[in-house]
């Protein structure tokens, strides 16, 4: 920790270039109504579970400081993104243990830069990646969409094409599901065991933060861009009518057919 606050384990991010834009971040407690009228505390981006979507652009840089406030080391990691090692956030794969971004004051807080420049969009996400808390941070909500849409460049204009076929409206129509199971207490806290090394396995199901949430829709077609963000389970998707959906991209982008 000495060494940390002294700054010897530090690294500066490559800076972005071009235009870009910039972000302050703060993991923090907060309370989140996961089960109707019960209040669950969590650690949260800005204190929100899940944490804030970020929308981006291929090839448009976006900056971010993340502050620590909990309790716990932490490390950021875009997953899925094209990211540099200064930015990565895996503390295994870029520069050591140590760079992380402790509680409080030491130092408290670190920037990152995500250049987006992955050669297709496509939908990612975010979450801690502290070393040996990992499980147990994304458990209590250190998780969120990292959307990455078309660029203006000419290498985009074909994807533009196609998503333009697409259903749009974020929030409305193109809808982001985060998938995770949870356990609580009785008093309506999280419960998790740090001992159960083979993936804790939760006995509720939850989309986007809520325990069995209910979605109106319209009698049209949707995108629905579904993500797990289980700590350890599976998942197997069906509608209970027996009709059909149709899967059209995957994390690294559209597929080239549905």
């Amino acid at each position: 920790r000495q060494a940390l606050a002294e700054g010897r384990f530090r690294h500066d991010p490559i800076p972005p270039s071009g235009e870009c834009d910039y972000y302050e971040v703060t993991m923090k407690p907060g309370l989140a109504e996961m089960m109707a009228g019960v209040l669950t505390p969590v650690w949260g981006y800005n204190g929100l579970y899940p944490g804030a979507t970020f929308i981006t652009t291929r090839e448009r840089s976006v900056v971010v400081r993340f502050v620590n406030r909990i309790p716990e080391i932490v490390s950021t990691h875009q997953h899925g993104g094209h990211t540099p090692p200064d930015s990565d956030g895996v503390p295994m794969l870029s520069y050591g243990p140590t760079d992380v971004i402790a509680p409080g004051n030491l130092p408290g807080s670190r920037t990152y830069v995500y250049p987006n420049d992955n050669p297709f969009p496509a939908t990612l996400w975010y979450h801690d990646h502290g070393e040996d808390v990992t499980a147990a941070t994304v458990y209590r909500g250190l998780a969120g969409f990292w959307l990455l849409t078309p660029g203006s460049t000419d290498a985009d204009a074909a994807i533009r094409a196609v998503e333009a076929k697409l259903p749009s409206g974020y929030g409305r129509y193109d809808i982001p599901m985060v998938f995770q199971d949870r356990q609580f207490t009785s008093s309506g806290a999280l419960a998790y065991s740090t001992f159960d090394h083979d993936g804790f396995i939760g006995d509720r199901h939850l989309v986007n933060g809520v325990v069995q949430p209910y979605l109106p829709v319209a009698r049209r077609k949707y995108r629905f861009r579904w993500l797990n963000g289980a700590n350890a389970r599976q998942y197997e998707f069906f509608l209970s009518s027996g009709d059909r959906f149709f899967v059209i991209g995957s994390d690294g982008g559209l597929l080239p057919q549905p």
